[in-house]
Parts: C-alpha cells; sequence; structure tokens
C-alpha cells in the first residue's frame, strides 16, 4: 500500500517581497521552494506551517487562509525516478510574519537548502521557483484576481 504525503506550505509577502527557501541542486544550480514541509502524525496543517516556517527560515508566522492546494505525483513530472512511488498533497496558506526584521536561525534545514531569501515580488518571474505554477499563481491570487485553489497534478 503506498501512502500520500501531506505537507503544509507558507507564502509569506511583506514589503512587496517573497520569503523563500533557497536550495542548490547537485550541480550547484539554485532554485527556490517555499518553505514548508510533512505534517507530522497528530499535527494540524496550521502547527506544520509555523513549525516548518523556524525550522526551515527562522520565521515565526500566523497562519492566514489557505491560498492552493497542488497534488505532486513524481511519475508525472520532471524529477520522475527520482524517488519511487511519491505522491505529495500540498496545501500551501498565506500567512503573516511576525517580526520582519528580526528572523531567528533556521534550526533545521532541508537537504540541499543553503540559506533563506528574500524575493522581490518583480523577481518572480526571472528566478527558479518550484513549483513553476506560483511564478503565475502568486501574483494573479496577491492582485485580488479570481484563481482556482486547487491547482492540480502541476509543476
Amino acid at each position: 500500500m503506498y501512502k500520500i504525503r501531506t505537507s503544509a506550505k507558507a507564502i509569506i509577502i511583506h514589503e512587496d517581497k517573497i520569503l523563500l527557501s533557497k536550495h542548490a541542486d547537485e550541480n550547484g544550480k539554485i532554485y527556490y521552494i517555499l518553505p514548508g514541509g510533512g505534517q507530522n502524525h497528530y499535527e494540524d496543517l496550521e502547527s506544520t506551517v509555523k513549525r516548518e516556517c523556524l525550522e526551515e527560515v527562522g520565521a515565526e508566522v500566523k497562519v492566514q487562509d489557505i491560498a492552493f492546494v497542488r497534488d505532486y505525483i513524481e511519475e508525472n513530472h520532471e524529477f520522475a525516478g527520482r524517488n519511487k512511488d511519491f505522491h505529495q498533497v500540498e496545501l500551501m496558506f498565506l500567512c503573516n510574519i511576525t517580526n520582519p526584521y528580526n528572523l531567528h536561525h533556521p534550526t533545521e534545514l532541508d537537504t540541499r537548502q543553503v540559506s533563506r531569501e528574500w524575493i522581490p515580488l518583480s523577481e518572480i518571474p526571472e528566478i527558479n521557483l518550484y513549483p513553476k505554477v506560483l511564478k503565475d499563481k502568486i501574483p494573479e491570487y496577491l492582485n485580488g484576481n479570481t484563481c482556482r485553489i486547487y491547482l492540480g497534478d502541476v509543476n
């Protein structure tokens, strides 16, 4: 029997910048992802987002509304074969940061994570952001454009 992993992620915006987790792949190529990660057993999604933000980017957050939901079925995407039979459901929440000028030191970096970085929203189209669909969806969402919350099995 295969398991589906549940992941909770944060969209943290402050002063027209987004706080992202900066990573480097095995060849040193830089890419960015939303801070967040796997939900622990008996942990609610809000607690998952708060814990993961402290661990990965040192940010204390207040969780607001859900922004997006995505399926990630690895065999359908560019990294197929890396983690056989991997299926994750990602829930992305808009979050407010409690102290943007005094971030804590991250306590538990992800594999391949090299740092955290505030990226101007205007630069989102130019960076290597995963999932790629967020390059269009985050600006749409922030501009108040109606868009689907469920993104599907997309990259």
